[in-house]
């Protein structure tokens, strides 16, 4: 892929580039020095009083500004519209008041940092004076680019004039008509001109945030473009920060990262969980590079829709912030239409229309558009660097020999295409001592020599910068001696200083770990004061170098030594120099030795009352014996006075207490019984139950609504498992009347007539007169089957069971032959009709009286009293069933059986059970709680209450 490379920006921030490496403060008087304030240039947006801007003029370039200004043009539809006025003179007129308002309200608390215009060009009429805010005239907008010329709606010009066309004479005035593609300017007669209000004004530059955007810094492995620093920049940050934003190369190591992402929320989301591993990922992090992440909590009030996003170390940008950033660092070479993945995420989501949609980039161009979610698109992400503890910020290319001459950090000509920094940032694991002899403390020539101690390591150099004592620049820098062997621990460092220009500077001396593309890291730096005269170096004051050695000279003046905690150096001064004298000698760091080995784990100790002691001994080693470690006796305090008997009372409202042998009079209350007693219960309701609509149900007998209490259907016994099928029987024998006229059942005769015997014969009546006819039998008898399964004929048991009896089981599962048909008996004779019996008796109700027994009512209208459900011996029902009799059975808590006779089984509908139950709650009433566990037990047992 060609490398398209960053070229706007080399122009446009040269002139901030050539000041730029900041060096924070590490020592006292040493200033600390962020980006230093660039030159904007025309088409740059900056923000202003709250409002977006667009740079239209410099000094020198475009609607040109005063000295120390530069000319702003509203970015956005911020200001409202207005017509023109009635007359195309500028003065006075409905524009030029609104611009006036707008100074005078919105803007007031800006307007010292903006420069009045004392008169107008481009009008009609006497021009106004000393204007802080004013529209653009025809020819002032006909100069900017059309981007430039773009709007929210069509505005208006300050130019008027008196048109002559073939119409007549016209009074007209000019707008900008917003077309889609080229913004033009045309005329409209004055009477009906209205538009937008887009105000231009002078700033001072000194008003404007430093300009930070478009220089790439070196990060994990990759470059990334600066867009903020601290509260400044399109993408503002915590103090202490820079806010990076990647530059996605693959020519520069980054490689092409897709997700999808949901318009429903941001957090959880594809693109959120890749921008969480991000860092582990893709990125190459050296040395404490992740620690130097800032994380960031995202809220809707930072563009994302759904829940709160905590700490997160990277992130997409916002489209308010991509609206903000040059569209130049918008544009991506590995994110564009000739690659897989055209565009790249941003984490605002818009709900237009009833449609979710999230803003995206297109690679080519840098423009932000809306498109619908769950697409694969790229993920560019950015993050906020901590710089609180930077050593300097400089080119990248700080390459040199080491002992050649110090490499310039300033460049000038023919450096401009370079625009890859790095920071050098403190790291106190790295360690430098520097150390001078008295006649190295004298010395001058063009190189300077000094002894070192230092850590070593992989990437390792010991390094300088030089700074001059009038700014915080950094100039020069030079690696002077590799580090990456043992055998390079201590020394002799050389430092070459040809080629550098005469003035006063401080020699800042470290140890640095470099990686590439990546933050280097250093110890705190060794400084030492020097003078540069034609190319000849001597030392002005050592700093915090350790003087050593002795030239056996005279005596030295009297020196004393202090420890400064602040700046964590040992300082020094001769005695009869005043404070403002000390000097750093070592830093305290540099003589901190390391960790000690560790000590031996201490044995474990238990502990025992013995003997009069605590004593103690060890649980493991040699000596396990117990050893006395203090006296009890130590633990003992005085004797306290024998205690005396006390004993209690209740006098009916409080329980009193008294020493024993103490008069009446000696009582004292303990504690009111009140306080000890709970309050009364509320009495309870009476209950009473029924059986309706399939339901057993119940109500507070105050109360018209039935509550359901149980089903019917879940008092009925669990079905059991189906048996295995048995062979067919034998079909059973049919009873029939034999020739001699009586029942026969298998060819068994039963002896019993099936027709009913003859009458008597009627005596004989006297001559003449006709006899009298007997009398009809009685009915004959037809068979039944009794309750034991037998065939019954009358009150006569057969002993002939009325079912055949079963067959065999069939082998192996198969069933045996059906059995052979009994051959049809002869029809018997049709007895007489007997007459219909007596209705049978059943349960009509169950109640207590209130005597507390239990009233049985039979369907004929007799009463049964069962006796007491709960007496004086507090005797009650223990359980209800059905005897295979079909007859009522209560068992009482004292085990007593009461029979209550049968209950009907033939009911057709349970419903036509109207009130089976009615329960009347009393003092020896049973509660309803009661009655549901009653009806749990004979649900637990299966039993069938009614019916079967």
């Amino acid at each position: 892929m060609k490398y398209k490379g960053f070229n706007i920006m080399k122009k446009r921030f040269l002139a901030a580039l050539l000041c730029l490496c900041l060096l924070v403060g590490l020592v006292p008087g040493m200033g600390t020095t962020a980006f230093a304030a660039g030159s904007y240039n025309i088409g740059d947006t900056v923000t202003f009083a709250g409002y977006d801007w667009y740079i239209i003029g410099t000094e020198s370039e475009g609607v040109t500004a005063p000295s120390g200004c530069y000319t702003l043009f509203a970015k956005n539809n911020d200001f409202g519209d207005t017509a023109f006025g009635n007359s195309i003179d500028y003065k006075d007129s409905t524009l030029q008041q609104k611009m006036e308002e707008i100074a005078n309200g919105t803007l007031s608390a800006y307007k010292n940092s903006i420069v009045a215009r004392t008169t107008l060009d481009g009008i009609a009429g006497e021009s106004p004076t000393d204007q802080l805010l004013w529209p653009l005239s025809k020819d002032e907008v006909e100069i900017l680019d059309s981007s430039m010329r773009k709007f929210g709606s069509n505005y208006l010009t300050r130019t008027g004039e008196v048109s002559t066309t073939l119409g007549g004479v016209l009074n007209v005035v000019y707008y900008v008509d917003v077309d889609p593609t080229v913004p033009s300017v045309k005329s409209a007669v004055v009477d009906n001109a209205n538009g937008s209000v887009r105000p231009a004004l002078y700033v001072k530059a000194e008003a404007l945030p430093e300009k930070v955007e478009g220089i790439q810094v070196a990060f994990g492995g990759q470059w990334w473009y600066v867009v903020g620093q601290g509260e400044k920049g399109s993408v503002p940050g915590p103090e202490n920060t820079v806010t990076l934003f990647e530059n996605p190369q693959e020519a520069m190591g980054a490689q092409p990262v897709s997700a999808y992402t949901s318009a429903s929320s941001y957090l959880k989301s594809f693109l959120q969980e890749e921008m969480a591993v991000f860092g582990s990922k893709y990125l190459n992090l050296a040395g404490k590079e992740s620690s130097l992440i800032v994380p960031r909590t995202l809220t809707s009030a930072d563009g994302i829709n759904g829940p709160t996003a905590y700490d997160q170390p990277f992130w997409p940008l916002s489209k308010d912030e991509a609206d903000r950033t040059d569209a130049e660092i918008l544009k991506s070479e590995l994110y564009d239409d000739v690659s897989s993945v055209g565009r790249y995420w941003l984490r605002t989501t818009n709900n237009a229309g009833g449609f979710s949609f999230v803003y995206a980039v297109q690679g080519t161009d840098g423009k932000v558009v809306s498109d619908t979610q769950n697409k694969y698109y790229g993920v560019r992400p950015a993050f906020y660097l901590d710089i609180s503890d930077a050593f300097y910020l400089a080119k990248d290319v700080k390459r040199v020999t080491i002992g050649g001459n110090p490499y310039p950090l300033v460049f000038g000509e023919g450096f401009d295409d370079l625009e890859e920094y790095k920071y050098t940032i403190f790291d106190d694991s790295l360690k430098l001592s520097v150390t001078a002899d008295p006649t190295q403390a004298a010395q001058t020539g063009e190189t300077l020599s000094f002894g070192y101690a230092a850590n070593t390591g992989e990437n390792q150099y010991l390094s300088c910068v030089l700074t001059p004592d009038d700014s915080t620049d950094v100039l020069y820098y030079n690696k002077l001696v590799e580090l990456s062997d043992t055998a390079a621990a201590s020394g002799t460092v050389n430092i070459p200083l040809t080629g550098v220009s005469d003035g006063n500077y401080t020699l800042r001396l470290y140890t640095e770990q470099e990686n590439n593309r990546s933050t280097d890291f250093a110890s705190r730096a060794v400084n030492v004061k020097i003078t540069v005269k034609d190319g000849v170096a001597s030392i002005r004051d050592l700093g915090n170098i350790q003087l050593v050695g002795d030239s056996g000279g005279q005596d030295g003046r009297e020196v004393e030594l202090r420890t400064n905690e602040e700046t964590r150096q040992i300082q020094w001064k001769y005695t009869d120099e005043p404070d403002t004298a000390w000097r750093d000698l070592v830093a305290l760091d540099a003589i901190t030795g390391g960790d000690g080995a560790d000590g031996a784990d201490g044995r474990e100790v238990e502990l025992q009352v013995a003997n009069g002691y605590i004593q103690w001994r060890y649980t493991t080693g040699e000596d396990t014996a117990w050893k006395n470690l203090m006296p009890l006796s130590d633990l003992k305090g005085e004797d306290g006075e024998d205690g005396r008997e006390v004993e209690l009372k209740n006098d009916g409202s409080s329980i009193l207490w008294r020493y024993v042998g103490e008069g009446d009079d000696a009582w004292r209350p303990l504690v009111d019984l009140s306080d000890i007693t709970g309050s009364d219960g509320a009495d309870g309701k009476q209950v009473e139950l029924r059986v309706e609509g399939g339901y057993i149900q119940w109500k507070y007998d105050a109360d018209s609504d039935w509550q359901n209490l149980i089903a019917l259907s879940a008092l009925q016994g669990i079905k059991g498992d189906k048996g295995d099928k048995g062979d067919p029987g034998e079909d059973g024998d049919t009873p029939y009347i034999g020739e001699n006229g009586n029942w026969w059942i298998g060819g068994v005769d039963t002896g019993i007539k099936a027709e009913g015997s003859d009458g008597s014969d009627g005596s004989d009546g006297s001559d003449g007169k006709d006899g009298q006819d007997g009398k009809d039998g009685a009915d004959g008898l037809t068979p039944y089957i009794g309750s034991n399964g037998n065939w019954w004929i009358g009150t006569t048991d057969t002993g002939i069971k009325a079912a055949g009896v079963n067959g065999a089981d069939g082998k192996d599962g198969k069933d045996g032959k059906d059995g052979i048909n009994g051959k049809d008996g002869a029809d018997g004779k049709n007895g007489a009709n007997g007459k219909d019996g007596a209705d049978g008796v059943g349960i009509a109700d169950i109640k207590l009286n209130e005597n507390g027994e239990l009233i049985v009512t039979l369907t004929d209208g007799t009463e049964k009293n069962l006796g007491k459900v709960k007496g004086e011996n507090g005797v009650g029902i223990s359980g209800v069933s059905i005897n295979e009799n079909g007859e009522l059975i209560v068992t009482l808590t004292d085990g007593t059986e009461l029979n209550a006779g049968a209950v009907p089984t033939a009911a057709a509908d349970d419903s036509n059970l109207k009130t089976l139950v009615y329960v009347s709650m009393g003092t020896a009433g049973i509660s309803l709680a009661g009655l549901i566990g009653l009806l749990a037990f004979l649900l637990t047992k299966r039993k069938s209450l009614i019916g079967k």
